[in-house]
């Protein structure tokens, strides 16, 4: 690292950057990152010492708009929430989420549906089932700040929705209150995530299934509430959730098997590893973590 020392300094700059400006910043570090390698001018280890730096700080930085008290920005109950859906969505026995894109304030919103027990099961089901990612909704519902911690160590809800960019949820009484239409490409993947789930769940215990389920495909909500509450009290959510040592266990094992079952050259079977990750990413639920993780190791498979 010798006269090289400024690019960790560099890399922080950059994280500041993009945490509080623009992701435009992120792709600019990595083709200015990349072009350096290709050029001969910087070599690997600062090159994965400056990566491991910017991705740290980018993770651990508070937003500036997270302090902001959103309060006074919107009334209590919106008649009319009109956005795109910009996430997978979460069907569990007592509710249905999702993260709505809202137009007006261009915000990031959580929807929660609540169905009540005299909901006419099968209008119900048609209003669900038109839920997809990239779909255009109109809904009806009531809007107000998530839950806060009010004791110290305790799980701030609202804090983590913050740092995924949600500043409000919305209470949503009946499925008819949404009305949506289309959907994206990427709703395919979800779709096929979904099966995935199912075939999981049809084949092994539901023990079984919620952790494999949690752990490779990051969807915990088969798993017990009190589970949950108990890793997010002790600090340990992300051994739960989708992290690098999720994925780097899983590709380790995929490119093991890969190289050792002689079906590919070291070569392709990195090829291989790159054309899956973006999809995994996707099938993982594309979280914020999953998409550092598969990043990171992308990047290392082309600097090699």
């Amino acid at each position: 690292m010798k006269g090289y020392w400024h690019f960790p300094a560099i890399s922080v700059a950059m994280a500041c950057l993009t945490s509080q400006i623009h992701l435009i910043f992120l792709i600019g570090f990595f083709l200015w990152l990349s072009y350096l390698y290709y050029d001969g001018r910087l070599r690997k280890i600062p090159i994965l010492i400056s990566l491991i730096i910017f991705l740290f700080f980018l993770d651990h930085l508070p937003r500036l708009d997270t302090q902001i008290d959103h309060t006074g920005m919107v009334p209590n109950v919106y008649e009319h929430l009109k956005g795109s859906i910009s996430s997978d969505v979460l069907k569990t026995d007592n509710k249905v989420e999702f993260t709505l894109h809202e137009q007006q304030m261009d915000a990031k919103l959580l929807i929660v549906i609540f169905p009540e027990a005299d909901t006419n099961q099968a209008d119900s089901g048609n209003e669900i089932k038109m839920l997809k990612h990239g779909a255009t909704c109109v809904i009806n519902g009531e809007l107000e700040l998530p839950s806060t911690s009010r004791n110290p160590g305790q799980f701030d809800y609202r804090a983590y929705l913050l740092s995924n960019g949600i500043t409000h949820q919305v209470i949503v009484n009946s499925p008819e209150d949404i009305e949506c239409q289309g959907s994206s490409i990427i709703n395919r993947f979800y779709k096929l995530r979904s099966d995935l789930i199912a075939f999981v769940e049809s084949r092994v215990s539901a023990e079984t299934s919620a952790w494999l389920t949690s752990l490779v495909l990051g969807d915990d909500s088969k798993l017990p509430d009190e589970t949950v509450k108990l890793f997010q009290r002790w600090g340990l959510s992300h051994i739960i959730a989708i992290s690098g040592s999720n994925i780097a266990l899983l590709l380790a094992l995929i490119y093991f098997l890969l190289i050792k079952s002689n079906l590919l050259t070291k070569e392709k079977a990195q090829f291989i590893v790159l054309l899956f990750l973006p999809i995994y990413g996707i099938l993982a639920g594309g979280e914020p973590s999953v998409w550092r993780a598969c990043v990171m190791v992308m990047f290392f498979i082309l600097i090699r």
